[in-house]
């Protein structure tokens, strides 16, 4: 009767023997539940990573150049030293182990890229294993600021770049024709980085002007106040600070000078000697242009000489300068130049701060992070509390079912031997 029973057993038997025992249905179904759900978050937990996707624009980044000309190196950004100064965001990541996160590898960053718009975008992933932080508005906290830390270091970049070497050196220089020439290279550098600016960057409106425009207020400014200007007044009056180093440097300068001329002086006369010696030997030879290099070289010797003349004569009047011996007929003009080259000076800081503040702006214009998923964070291999306990619940419920059957079936022998009794 019982192997008869078994054969014709149908699904409405089955719910029969399994909901006569419901107080074991219900226990083996949650035990199961409980520990499935356990189970299932230590596990799956463990593979579970934080996900950010960005891009990273800054002038120049589609190239891949940083504003000092170095490549832009991706995995920079997941690099010791930047994990660690993203760590200082938030007293909440002071027990990171981010050195722990590199040698297991719970980091990671790849990029990919896509082309929108005739635009090629270059995409950045960066992944961290979750276990690293409690929950993902932690994991979003950090991840947003190691993104952000590469538009700040490139920033940090420009800002941190000297556009006033020659500025310095002015300031540094004693003598006044240095001076001169470091104003006109400072006038040259900051004409030739707007140029390049310009062309880098674009139209971009700082204040209400583009930076060729920019660029024009210092071509229309030394237009009309030539520092060239003061060159010459320079080469005239033999302008100099009182200084006793720097006179005695003049005072070499004139030596080593009078020795020069003195040496072009001997091999002058040396020259005409030779001519002479030539015409007495061959007197019946009468074409001078025989002798045109002998010529030229004694007619360069003597310009030479003639300019040697002149810059001695600068150079003692510089002396005087030094030695605080200043023509009163010059007092005033010697200090209206010193009053326009600190002008000049002055106007070149100003230019050039103004510049340093426009590259600035274009900087923080046109550098920014875009995320890829609105919620800056997603979650890879996720599997939540809820899915954990529905796995668990069902497959509780399985075997929960198939002991109620089984235990059924044991009753049912039970009874039967104890009726065949």
């Amino acid at each position: 009767m019982s192997e008869k029973q078994s054969k014709d057993l149908t699904f409405g038997d089955l719910f029969k023997m399994i909901f006569r025992h419901k107080k074991i249905l219900i226990i083996v179904t949650l035990v199961i539940a409980i520990l499935g759900t356990i189970l299932f978050s230590a596990l799956m937990g463990n593979q579970k990573y934080y996900t950010s996707i960005f891009t990273i624009e800054y002038p120049n980044s589609q190239t891949q150049t940083l504003p000092d000309g170095t490549k832009f190196k991706y995995t920079e950004i997941i690099s010791s030293s930047a994990l660690k100064e993203a760590q200082k965001c938030s007293p909440a990541f002071d027990s990171l182990n981010v050195d722990k996160m590199i040698e297991s590898n719970d980091v990671a960053i790849s990029f990919n890229t896509a082309k929108i718009n005739d635009k090629t975008e270059t995409y950045y992933k960066v992944e961290i294993k979750a276990t690293y932080f409690q929950d993902r508005k932690q994991a979003k906290v950090f991840l947003t600021e190691l993104a952000n830390l590469t538009i700040e270091n490139v920033k940090d970049m420009v800002e941190s770049k000297k556009h006033d070497v020659y500025l310095n050196a002015f300031s540094d220089a004693v003598d006044y024709d240095d001076k001169i020439n470091f104003l006109n290279s400072q006038k040259s550098y900051l004409l030739g980085a707007y140029d390049q600016s310009a062309s880098l960057f674009g139209d971009v409106l700082i204040d209400g002007k583009t930076l060729q425009n920019h660029n024009q207020d210092i071509v229309n400014y030394f237009t009309i106040n030539s520092i060239d200007a003061l060159s010459s007044e320079l080469a005239i009056k033999g302008y100099a600070e009182k200084d006793a180093v720097l006179s005695q440097e003049y005072k070499m300068e004139v030596q080593k000078l009078t020795e020069e001329k003195a040496l072009n002086k001997k091999a002058i006369d040396d020259l005409k000697d030779q001519l002479a010696d030539f015409h007495q030997t061959y007197p019946t030879l009468g074409s001078e242009t025989l002798f045109n290099d002998i010529y030229e070289h004694i007619a360069s010797l003597v310009t030479r000489n003639a300019k040697i003349d002149q810059e001695i004569t600068n150079l003692n009047k510089k002396i005087a300068y030094t030695e605080g011996n200043i023509p009163s007929e010059d007092a005033e003009s010697y200090k209206a130049f010193k009053q326009n080259l600190n002008k000049y000076y002055e106007k070149l800081v100003e230019f050039t701060n103004t510049y340093k503040k426009n590259v600035n702006s274009v900087y923080d214009k046109l550098s920014s992070i875009s995320f890829y998923d609105p919620a800056i964070v997603t979650v890879e291999n996720n599997f939540s509390m809820i899915t954990s306990f529905g796995i668990s619940l069902l497959c509780g419920l399985i075997v929960a079912s198939i002991s109620c059957v089984l235990y059924d079936q044991k009753e049912q022998k039970k009874k039967v031997v104890e009726e065949k009794k």
